[in-house]
């Protein structure tokens, strides 16, 4: 066979063979040197996708403080869980931050409120009840069989005042009153035909601390069997 006819046939045979080789010698890939070698500058900016990372994979290690801003978390995915103990104090609540619906009914008990947190303003009006008082935080006030009487003050307040007696009144209407240092308590004041046991209930205005005489007034009729007490508010 001749020379020429070997070489077409040796060609032929391993063509594909002969142009992988060129390829690869004439091209500008580089192989690494091996594992573990691949660094920070080999990478293009953003070449790294989500997808190219494993669930996980990204620890609180590998987050550079404050890199973490409110934009980047999902709303509502802050649970109790994630918080430490002691997370949330004063410094970190705003005026409105947090809202009445991200509290959980009944969570909030009396440790957690500082002392003074709660004034008068943040109390419904009537809400509360004298079970709500320690005792002593009202005064124990005093009560006397009479129609009048002195007491002590011990300090400046508005008073709670009742009364109770037996009337025989013989005219059309007479009259019935307690008052603290001459001056009616709104709430006593009463008026009628009344032959029968009648209680008078009301509250002071302010009354400055010191003696003060607690009195019933009667215009026209005749009583017996008085009672008068009077308890300072808180």
């Amino acid at each position: 066979m001749p020379l020429s006819t070997r070489i077409a046939r040796h060609l032929r045979t391993h063509i594909v063979g002969y142009l992988a080789l060129f390829v690869a010698l004439s091209g500008t890939a580089i192989a690494l040197p091996g594992k573990h070698k691949v660094k920070g500058n080999d990478l293009a900016k953003h070449a790294v996708e989500g997808r190219a990372l494993a669930t996980g994979a990204v620890g609180a290690a590998k987050l550079r403080a404050g890199s973490v801003t409110a934009a980047a978390i999902a709303d509502r995915s802050v649970v109790t869980a994630d918080l430490a103990d002691g997370a949330v104090n004063t410094s970190k609540l705003t005026d409105e931050a947090v809202s009445r619906a991200k509290i959980a009914a009944g969570s909030i008990n009396g440790g957690k409120l500082a002392n003074g947190a709660v004034s008068a303003s943040k109390v419904n009006d009537g809400s509360l009840l004298a079970q709500d008082f320690a005792p002593g935080e009202l005064s124990a006030g005093f009560a006397a069989e009479q129609s009048s009487t002195t007491f002590n003050l011990p300090r400046g307040g508005k008073l709670f005042v009742t009364a109770t007696f037996l009337s025989n009144c013989p005219v059309a209407s007479c009259s019935y009153s307690v008052e603290v240092d001459n001056t009616p308590v709104t709430g006593t004041v009463l008026s009628g035909n009344l032959d029968d046991q009648v209680t008078l209930t009301g509250v002071s205005d302010a009354v400055a601390a010191g003696n003060r005489t607690l009195e019933i007034n009667v215009t026209g009729a005749t009583i017996t069997e008085p009672t008068i007490a009077a308890v300072l508010l808180q």
